[in-house]
């Protein structure tokens, strides 16, 4: 599909992810209604976006850092998308999900999860 080697495609964001990103204000209000939950949360956004030092959530314009994303990313880089798709990384990714109460299966693996979308006409069109 496009010419740019999975190493090269991912460097961006790994950079980005790695040294940090400010959070806009709209993903801070978001965080800000969330606090609780992000604060009674022993996995999934806490160790992103909860300041332990401050004992609250990060607040607009401060920088959120995300190892792990990183760790994925250049797994990807290295491997290419079929590591994420039916390699290692989709096993970790289900399990990841499936602990935190998600009923996505195999099916996403295998790719047998896909189905015919239908939607009424609008219009008669």
């Amino acid at each position: 599909f496009g010419g740019v080697p999975w190493g090269e495609l991912f460097q961006p964001v790994i950079k980005l992810l790695k040294e940090g990103v400010p959070v806009s204000k709209p993903l801070g209000k978001v965080l800000a209604d969330k606090e609780e939950d992000i604060r009674n949360s022993t996995t999934g956004l806490r160790p992103i976006f909860f300041s332990e030092e401050q004992d609250r959530v990060l607040r607009q314009g401060e920088n959120y850092t995300n190892p792990q994303l990183v760790e994925t990313f250049k797994t990807i880089a290295d491997l290419g998308s079929e590591e994420f798709y039916t390699g290692n990384l989709s096993q970790l990714w289900l399990a990841d999900i499936r602990a935190q109460g998600s009923i996505i299966n195999e099916t996403v693996r295998n790719g047998n999860g896909n189905r015919k979308v239908t939607a009424p006409e609008f219009n008669g069109d």
